[in-house]
């Protein structure tokens, strides 16, 4: 049985091709880089996993693994990402686990899960970065979170299936 691995690609877009590969978990969807540049974090929605991706070596050189209290391996398909400015802060959605993780960047540990609505996909910060907004594509409704407590304030219907989260301030 053939079957291809998850890849990301190093593309040399003026060239038009792919000058190098590097096989990371199931499903791979949503990118952030450091703010140094250094490091790619890439959600793997079907491994529940986030993979960091050494941009010089272009090689992995970490992975995270997720698992809010009471929730099964199964349930638990990161596919949003977003990181602070300065790099000390990344939130991941958590998909059908209904969490938004909240990890230290350097020490690539997860600090806190915060509960939000059903199927966590998209993701947004604020740009005076105080609030955080989640599209749950289940509920049909963005979550809106207080970064400082770390708590979801407010819950706004927005209609069938909202899939990401655009800021225009």
């Amino acid at each position: 049985m053939w079957f291809r691995l998850p890849r990301v690609h190093l593309v040399d877009a003026e060239g038009g091709h792919v000058l190098q590969d590097v096989v990371v978990g199931t499903r791979p969807r949503r990118f952030a880089a450091t703010p140094d540049r250094k490091e790619l974090w890439v959600t793997a929605e079907l491994s529940g996993e986030v993979y960091i991706i050494d941009r010089a070596k272009f090689e992995v050189s970490g992975k995270i693994e997720f698992l809010p209290p009471g929730m099964r391996k199964t349930d638990v398909t990161p596919v949003g990402l977003v990181m602070t400015k300065d790099g000390s802060t990344a939130y991941v959605t958590l998909g059908h686990a209904a969490h938004v993780a909240v990890v230290d960047v350097p020490t690539r540990r997860i600090q806190a899960y915060i509960l939000v609505g059903k199927r966590s996909w998209g993701i947004q910060l604020s740009r005076d970065e105080r609030t955080l907004y989640v599209a749950n594509g289940f509920g049909d409704d963005v979550t809106v979170i207080d970064v400082r407590t770390r708590k979801a304030t407010v819950s706004i219907p927005v209609g069938r299936i909202p899939w990401g989260v655009v800021i225009d301030d």
